[in-house]
């Protein structure tokens, strides 16, 4: 086994949830919801019961005005056993939900509960969904998804105009196309995996905070990143808001929508 499937091992085992658990919503940008103890059997499934073979730890609660809402919050992290019995931990993750002085108790453990999808998210748990495979009403695969761990067969290369072999091999990288894969597909659902809007998704967090995606445009407009996972970032983030929000991001941006975006994209 390469080293590469050796480390997507327990991510790959745990990545696709039954389609039956999950729920389009009627609200945001085309947005799933999954059942919350869905989760908990897949994980059950794959590694054992709950506090033998993987479980979670929380921190005490705390509460927070947001706008002129009350909401809780609370820090969340996941751990699994191997096959070693090596324990590996995730992060911590925040899970928040809205309180009123009636729901205080339900409104923690919703917190908790949220806290714990997004802890589970980073070990692969229905990672297929954030990934843009899932359309709402049923997986959608790229073709490559389902071929196995062979050596690619060798292509013959076709004359040029000028009879020199002409070389067929992608100039994308694998992260280039993994961005434009998530654009076409959904890229509300792709959860941010750096800074303090970490583990929250697109959709959600531009519902609640806006403005935050006029300053990451404005950041990288005219100085984009030169590494590979700056690019895909925004890439996956710019074309999220062009394909959502057109007028919001051609103000921002310039014409030429999500297309325009991707002739033009820092690779």
């Amino acid at each position: 086994m390469s080293e590469a499937k050796e480390n997507l091992r327990w991510f790959n085992k745990v990545r696709r949830l039954d389609e039956q658990y999950i729920k389009k919503q009627t609200h945001g940008a085309r947005l799933s919801s999954i059942d919350s103890m869905a989760r908990i059997a897949k994980a059950t499934e794959v590694w054992g019961p709950c506090g033998i073979g993987w479980g979670y730890e929380t921190q005490e609660p705390f509460w927070k005005t947001v706008g002129n809402t009350e909401c809780v919050f609370v820090r969340v992290r996941a751990w699994f056993k191997d096959d070693n019995g090596d324990i590996g931990f995730t992060g911590y993750h925040t899970g928040g939900t809205k309180v009123t002085s009636q729901n205080i108790d339900e409104a923690i453990k919703c917190s908790e509960t949220d806290g714990l999808g997004k802890a589970l998210s980073h070990l692969g748990l229905a990672a297929d969904i954030y990934l843009g495979m899932f359309d709402g009403d049923k997986y959608k695969y790229p073709a490559e998804y389902f071929q196995e761990d062979e050596p690619a067969p060798v292509a013959k290369a076709k004359p040029s105009d000028n009879g020199k072999p002409k070389d067929e091999k992608s100039d994308k990288s694998e992260l280039q196309e993994t961005a434009e894969i998530i654009i076409d597909s959904d890229p509300g659902g792709w959860v941010i995996d750096f800074g303090k809007h970490k583990g929250k998704t697109l959709a959600a967090l531009f519902d609640e905070n806006p403005n935050y995606f006029k300053w990451f445009l404005n950041q990288n407009k005219d100085n984009p990143p030169e590494d590979e996972m700056g690019k895909f970032r925004l890439a996956v983030i710019a074309g999220f808001v062009a394909e959502e929000y057109p007028d919001f991001f051609e103000r921002i941006m310039g014409d030429g929508g999500k297309n325009g975006f991707l002739e033009k994209a820092p690779w």
